[in-house]
């Protein structure tokens, strides 16, 4: 997951101000569903993107779903990391 994409994402559905005088819309968010570790069967609802707006544009849709990948099986994968030395 690309958490700043997604935040992104509901920055521009109201969860963020462009300036001091906007007003949060304190109901937009995505809600996640399952724990970390929890098999994902294909159809399930696993999130849910709550929002205000009639339509979500499609181009934030787009962006939603560049943010976020399910890939293949995990559970024996080295986890990567951004540490690229320890100093003692």
């Amino acid at each position: 997951m690309d958490a700043l994409a997604i935040a992104e994402v509901c920055g521009a559905l109201g969860a963020a101000r462009a300036k001091a005088s906007d007003i949060l819309r304190l109901s937009v968010g995505i809600q996640l569903l399952l724990v970390v570790g929890q098999e994902v069967v294909e159809g399930q609802t696993w999130a849910v993107l709550n929002h205000e707006c009639e339509h979500v544009p499609t181009d934030l849709w787009l962006q939603l779903q560049d943010a976020i990948k399910i890939e293949g099986e995990l559970l024996n994968e080295t986890p990567s990391t951004r540490i690229r030395e320890i100093i003692n």
